[in-house]
Formats: C-alpha cells, structure tokens, sequence
C-alpha cells in the first residue's frame, strides 16, 4: 500500500502539537528540499547508494505523513486565523491583480493559472508560504522529464510520482467532503485553485510519461513493437499500475473540485479526454476502474462553447452505449435482426472518442493476427465500457453536491440500453447454436462480417458478455428505480427470467418441465453449468422482482385454469436451484456432477437463491398464489431439516443467516387465505440451536427470530388501557424533572461541550503566545545589556570637545538619552509594578519572579492590544476562563 494511513493510532499531543508548528514552519521547506535531492539522486549526480537509499526511505516517510495529516486535519489544521489571513490576502491580490495581455486585452486571463514570477513574495506576504513550497515540490515532482523504463531508480521514481498523486488527492479530497462554509476549507479551496491548472498539466505530463515508460518496457520485455492498443502490453505492478492509478485519482478529483472552471482550458481536456479512452484498454482492473470514473468526471467540467454538463453526460452516455454495440457487431455479429445491418456512422460520436474507436479498431483490424489476441482484446474493451457505463449512472466522481445539480438535463436512452442488454444476456445461447450449427471445419474460420469464429466466440466469451449484461441490468435497476423503468418493466422482467431459464442445470428444466427435450442429445450445451453465471441470474432477478413483482396472468376465456406468471415460474427455478445444491451431498450414485463451481461459488448460490425467495415473499406477502406460497414454505422446512446434519453447504455462516432471514419473512408474512405457517416448532428449534452460534451474525439473526415467534405464537390478553409513549426530538426543558433524554438535547451538550474545549484550547495557545513573547524579551534585554556593557568596556575616553558646536552637540545627546525610556521602564508602564533599577543579570531572583507580576489578559484579544498599556477599569468586565497561573504541563520550565 503507497500510503500508510494511521488510522488506529491518533497522534500524541505533544507530537500534534509539534507537526501543527512544523506544518506552519518547515513542512513546506522540508519537502521541497526532499524532493531536490532526491531529483539530484533520479539524475544521476549522487554517488552515494547508502545515503540515496536513506533519502528515498526519508521521503516516502514524509510524503506517508503528510498524507496521513492532510486527509484527516487538512493543510490549516483548522487554524481559522491563518485561514482568514489567506483568504484576505488572496482577495486582495485578486483585486490589484491586472491581466496579463495585450492592450486590447485579446489574451484573458485565466483565474486557474499560476503567477510564478512572484509567487514566493506574494506568499512571504500573505502567510501562506509553507502551503505554496509544497504545491511547488508536487509540481517539480510531476513535471520531472522521464529518464526512460530502464532507469535504474525508475521503480524508485515512480513510487515517489504515486505518493504525490496520493497527497493530492488527500488535499483534494479533505476540501470536497468538509463544510463548505467552514473558513478553512474556503481558504484551502482557494489555495488548490491558486495552482489547479498547473496541477492537472503535470498529471497530463506524468501520464503520459507513463504510458511511453509502458510501451519501452513491453518491447524490452517481448522484444517486438508494441501496438497503440495497450490490452497486450507488459505492466508491472509497482512501476505502472500503482502509480498509473493514483495520477487517475488525483485527476479525478480535481475536475470534481474544480468543475466548470477548467471549462476555458480546451486543450487540457482534450488532453484528458484521450489519455482516459487509452487507459481504459489496459487488462487492469483498477486502471479501468479509474479511467472509466475520469471520464465519468470530465462531463462536470463543461465545454468552451458554452456546453452544460448535462449535455456533455447525455453525450458520453450515448457514445458508450454506441461502442458498445458497434465493437459486438463488428467482433461477432450474431444478431441478424435489421438493426444491425445499418452503416455506422462516426459523425454521432464525440472527437475524442471517435479517434479512441477508431485507434482500437485499427489496432485489433490490422495489428493483432492472432484470433486470441483478439478475443482478449475485444473483452477487455468491452469490459471497460461497462465499468464506464456504470460510472456514468452512479454519478461516480460528480458527486451529490453542486456537481451533481448541474445533471439536472441529464436523459437515458432506455430503450437502446436495453437492446444492448439483450445481446449480452442472450449472445451465449447464440454462440453455442452458431457453434453447433457450423461444420467442423468451418468452426475456426471467422464468422461473416466479424473478426472472431464460432469456437472462440462460444468457448471464450459466451459467458464474459452475459456477465457484462447482467452488470448494466443490476446497475440500471440501481440507478434508475422502479418507477422510472415502469413502462419496461414487462421487458426487463422477461430478460431476467429468460436469463435464469437459461442458466438452470439440464435436470431441473426437465424436471419443472416435462414437455422440454431430453438432455442427452447429442448436441449438448455447456455454457450454462456455470454456478457463478447462475448466481448472477438469481441476483438480476431478485433485483427485477424487488421492483416490479412477479405479476399474476387472470384466466383465459378459453380455459378455466389460470396461467401462471414468469415471475412465479422464476421462483420455482430459484427453489430449484437451492434445493438442487442441498441434496447434492446426499446422492449417491456415482455420477459426475457436470455443474461448474467451487464450493464458495456454490455457497453465494444458495445464499443468492434465499435472497430471492425472501424478495418473493416480501414484494408479494399474502397476495402470493398457494402453489407458490406451498413450494417456499417446503423448501424452507427442508433446508432447516439440512441445517441439522454435519458438513453441509448450510454449515458456514452466510448460508445460516440467509436462512434464518427467510424463516422470519415466512412467520410474519401470512398466506392468502390469512394463515399462518405451520413450521413453527421447525423454526424454533433452530433458533434455538442457533442462539449461541459463535459467530456473532448469527447469534443477532437467530435471538431477533425468536423473539418475534414469541410475539407471534404467545396469545396476548386484551389491554384495558393504551398506554402510549411520546417520543420527541424538542430539548427538554429546564423545570421538567423527567429522567429521559432526547437526542436534541444531547446534541446541544455535545455543542456546548466542544465549544468549551474549544475556549479552553485558544486561552491555553494566547497564555502560551505570551510566555514566549515574555521569553523573547527577557532574551533581548539580557541581550542588550550584554552588548551595552561589552560596549562601555571597549570604547575608549572620548576627548575633550575643542568649541562650542561640539558641547552643543554632546548637551543634545545627554538630553537624549535622558529623556529616552528604557525597555524596562517601558515593562513597569505596562505591567503597574514597580522595580529596582538591578538588572536580571545581577539578581536572578529578579529575573525568574520576571513575568509572573504580570496581569493576565484576555486571550481573544490581539497581539497589539496586549502590548498597549492597560487603562483604568479595562479589567473590570474581562470574562476570564479557568487558567492556573503558572502551573499544567505547558508551564514554562526554562
């Protein structure tokens, strides 16, 4: 992990104390000077591997602390004062500041440029020069010309170029999750956006010094001309990925800080726009991940002509739709419906992501001969889109706040999703009869019009893209909601039980439906025997039920019986599916079982499977038809029954709880004839059993069921008198003697006690200011008298004055001197104590009892009010707090 965030372990006081004053005196420096030697070490000029190892540990070290501090306490340190100061300077500046340019003013200026030439003076200025040194060393960090891949501190290099992304995004981070009107975070804003421009260029320039380090590495390491496509290059995880993905974040975040500011910056975010479309090939999953959120951010950003973001997100949405079904058409144009018979047309998509398609195509078209080589690429790409896809509809990097009000305009196409939706879902059914339809010696060959042939498109991807489409579903159904998808509620709900139908073993469809064909054919599919393809299915499904049901068909005019739904179908195959993984410990046949999956793959299913029957029982209650209602009380009493045996699939935890779950929806739901169930006894026993479980979950799961099979089974006599308990939020008042305590007012405690930690905490940092201020006199005056002394000893008898205009000139200066006030007369005007003309030095009595005379003043006042002299009566009405004079462990040692 690149950054140590030491999160268990708040820091000692005085060790906060210490980084609060190095924060404000020597972090900034100190940095910067890190970050020199170890750009001397990076080049070259250092010989010394000892002390070159020491000071790259040194800087990781503090690169790790100043993540560590900046994430939790910020720049300021809530240092409100500092703050205001900033903010006031930077005003100001704003204020006297001319733009630079033309007479005509042609060249604007742009409110997130840096002013380099004179930063330093503005910051000695202004009191933020610390914050400015260490936004200089992440610039000359991110700005360092690239050595090339073989460097032999490149791993080094990289490492440092991660850890300030990451401080970056700690920054970042801390300002957009802080109360906006909190003058810290306003003057730390400010701060970010002094260098935001500047900032973003170096991510570019890193970047993209990153993906020319990667394409050296790939060719030193197959020792061929890697292709623009960067799906086959070679990575290494400390020397692309970690520092590949931190650059990503820190992007990320500040085009969400930032938002339409940057939308005057063109070139930059074209800039931007490209790099994310090329990473987003890369077979990483965190580099995708992190490519797909930045070009989910960039439509925050806003465009030069005059383009909301809400415009910008429709256009991204529809262009990632659009390759979504441009590349499965182009790889494996299965579908032959008239839809996908239409030209392309580019003209539709973005600039930026035409030229990624375009170069993609290309890439997999011309460059890639190898038929594997092309699956794996076309999987990766789309796998990103999909990543994309999602990204776009949580809203991922916007956020919910002014960002997030500007998508106001924001439009899904659902239709167009779901056609894509439907190929996926649907494209291994139709690899596998294009597979067993094709000759054998036809199955290698490429299909008509794609780039991939039957065996690859059934063997490799089948399963891959139903996973994908079974993702856009679930996260459509997130996003989205059921009352916006209510007028494709009938499509969706046939996708996921068509879905489910084709993920259910070969045994269970016979066995559910006898008129189905036999499963010993000669043409036998196989795609389906995934156990983890099947707990997608149930997952999508579930999600379907949750928001639109399972619907009920009335009878037909021509038949008496009433037809059953898909969704109640569905709830038999989910039934199905459980009970098929229960019993399978206990045949003993001898038989293979063709099921693929590993025994935690096999666990998620059942826990799946009684997810969904609880969804059923929950979103229908007593509404739900006997047959159904009958086959999940049954599969429930059996699964109880299996939870007593040893060395079962419902032994682990997840499996119990899932279970107990279920038992409590069936007590409590009732059937639709207004009983109850009869597995009363069934499920008691079990909570019983299950009480004292050693996990923890469990034992919460099983006490809750028992408690409410006691509330439901015990007959409870009619009360003669309600009695109702008022619950309020309003503070109590003070003449009420009741005992209870509502959360209001333990918030209002909870307020008052912080501020008064708070007050103690600026009286004990004005009483510290003071004592080092009265340090720092007693010093200079030792110090004076020291060099007056010295002075009187060496300067030589003057000579006798030779006329008049010379004893004029001494008169005038014994005047002088006469009438000048000396520091400590000036001391006993101020302090009302009168003192022996001794000096400190002659009598050290004198000079420890120095400054303990001295009246207290009010610690809110300023610096310049506590060295005026105080006039008659200005103590009388001083509200003092509770300070120990002279004691506590900050008393003055020295």
């Amino acid at each position: 992990m690149l950054a140590i965030h030491e999160g268990i372990n708040p820091p000692f006081p005085e060790n906060l104390d210490e980084l609060q004053e190095n924060s404000q005196k020597g972090f900034g420096q100190k940095l910067l000077n890190t970050v020199r030697r170890l750009e001397k070490i990076f080049s070259g000029q250092s010989a010394d591997d000892v002390n070159s190892e020491n000071t790259i540990d040194d800087a990781v070290s503090l690169f790790n602390q100043l993540i560590s501090l900046f994430s939790r306490h910020g720049m300021l340190h809530g240092d409100s004062i500092r703050a205001g100061k900033i903010l006031l300077s930077l005003k100001t500046s704003i204020k006297t500041k001319r733009p630079k340019g033309n007479k005509n003013n042609k060249q604007k200026n742009n409110s997130l440029s840096m002013d380099t030439s004179n930063e330093a003076e503005s910051a000695d200025s202004s009191g933020y020069e610390q914050e400015a040194l260490i936004f200089t060393a992440i610039l000359r960090v991110l700005n360092v010309e690239n050595a090339g891949d073989d460097s032999m501190f490149q791993t080094d290099r990289n490492l440092v170029l991660a850890l300030t992304a990451e401080l970056c995004v700690a920054v970042s981070q801390f300002v957009q999750e802080s109360n906006s009107l909190d003058v810290c975070c306003q003057a730390e804003y400010e701060l970010i956006l002094q260098t935001g421009k500047p900032l973003l260029a170096g991510l570019v320039k890193a970047m993209t010094s990153l993906s020319s380090g990667i394409q050296t590495y790939t060719k030193q390491v197959t020792g061929t001309s890697p292709s623009q496509c960067l799906t086959l290059a070679q990575l290494d995880a400390d020397r692309h990925i970690d520092p590949l993905v931190s650059c990503l974040k820190a992007t990320s975040s500040l085009v969400s800080l930032f938002g339409t500011k940057l939308s005057r910056s063109h070139r930059l975010l074209s800039d931007l726009r490209q790099l994310s479309w090329l990473f987003l090939t890369v077979n990483d999953s965190d580099v995708q991940t992190c490519s797909a959120r930045l070009i989910a951010t960039l439509p925050a950003a806003g465009g030069t002509d005059r383009t909301s973001p809400s415009d910008l997100w429709n256009q991204t949405m529809s262009d990632v739709i659009d390759l979504l079904a441009r590349s499965t058409k182009a790889m494996a144009p299965l579908a032959t419906s008239s839809k996908t018979n239409k030209k392309e047309d580019d003209s539709n998509l973005a600039e930026e992501t035409r030229t990624a398609y375009q170069l993609w195509r290309k890439c997999v078209k011309e460059d890639l001969s190898d038929e594997m080589d092309r699956a794996l690429t076309f999987r990766c790409f789309l796998s990103g889109l999909t990543k994309c896809f999602q990204s776009l509809l949580l809203l991922d990097g916007i956020g919910h706040g002014a960002n997030a009000s500007m998508m106001s305009g924001a439009k899904v196409n659902v239709q167009s999703i779901l056609d894509v939706i439907e190929t996926f879902v649907t494209f291994p059914l139709s690899a596998e009869n294009l597979f067993y339809k094709t000759k054998k010696r036809l199955r290698n060959e490429s299909i008509d019009g794609g780039l991939l042939s039957p065996r690859i498109a059934a063997t490799m991807l089948g399963n891959d893209l139903k996973t994908f489409g079974h993702n856009m579903l679930d996260i459509l159904l997130q996003c989205l909601g059921g009352p916006t998808l209510l007028p494709h509620s009938v499509r969706i709900s046939r996708i996921s039980y068509a879905s489910l139908l084709t993920s259910c073993s070969a045994p269970l469809r016979k066995a559910l439906d006898p008129t189905r064909s036999g499963v010993d054919g000669k043409k036998r599919k196989w795609l389906h025997q995934s156990i983890a393809l099947r707990t997608v299915a149930i997952n999508t499904l579930t999600a379907s039920i949750a928001h639109f049901g399972i619907g009920r068909k009335e009878k037909s005019a021509t038949s008496s019986r009433t037809s059953r739904s898909e969704g109640e179908m569905a709830a038999e195959y989910v039934a199905g599916c459980f009970l098929e993984e229960v019993i399978r410990g206990n045949e003993a046949n001898g038989l293979l079982d063709d099921s693929w999956g590993s025994s935690s793959e096999r666990v998620d299913l059942v826990v799946a499977a009684l997810g969904c029957l609880r969804t059923v029982l929950v979103s229908c209650g007593g509404y739900l038809d006997m047959s159904s209602r009958s086959l999940i009380d049954s599969t429930v009493l059996t699964g109880l029954v299996e939870m007593e045996k040893q060395q079962t699939v419902l032994s682990s935890s997840a499996p119990t709880i899932a279970m107990l779950e279920l038992s409590l929806c069936c007590i409590t739901t009732p059937w639709n004839d207004g009983s109850m169930t009869s597995m009363y006894d069934s499920i008691v026993r079990i909570g019983r059993r299950c009480e004292n479980h050693a996990d923890v979950n469990v034992c919460k799961s099983a006490k809750s069921l028992l408690m409410v099979c006691n509330t439901v089974s015990v007959p409870r006599a009619p009360a003669l008198l309600y009695v109702s308990r008022v619950v309020s939020n309003q503070p109590r008042q003070e003449s009420t003697a009741a005992p209870e305590r509502a959360a209001s007012d333990l918030v209002n405690d909870l307020q008052k006690t912080r501020a008064d930690i708070a007050r103690a905490q600026r009286a004990d940092e004005a009483m510290k200011k003071k004592k080092a201020e009265e340090k720092r006199r007693r010093q200079n005056e030792e110090a004076e008298e020291t060099f007056r002394k010295r002075k009187k000893v060496e300067t030589p008898p003057k000579p006798k004055a030779s006329g008049k205009e010379d004893s004029k000139v001494e008169n005038q200066a014994e005047k002088e001197v006469a009438t000048e006030p000396t520091k400590p007369q000036a001391a006993i005007a101020k302090t009302g104590v009168e003192e022996k003309p001794e000096s400190p030095e002659t009598d050290p009595q004198k000079r420890d009892q120095e400054g303990k005379n001295d009246e207290i003043v009010d610690p809110t006042h300023s610096s310049d009010e506590e060295d005026a002299p105080m006039e008659e009566g200005d103590g009388d009405n001083f509200d003092f707090p509770d300070i120990v004079e002279g004691g506590g462990p900050d008393s003055d040692d020295e």
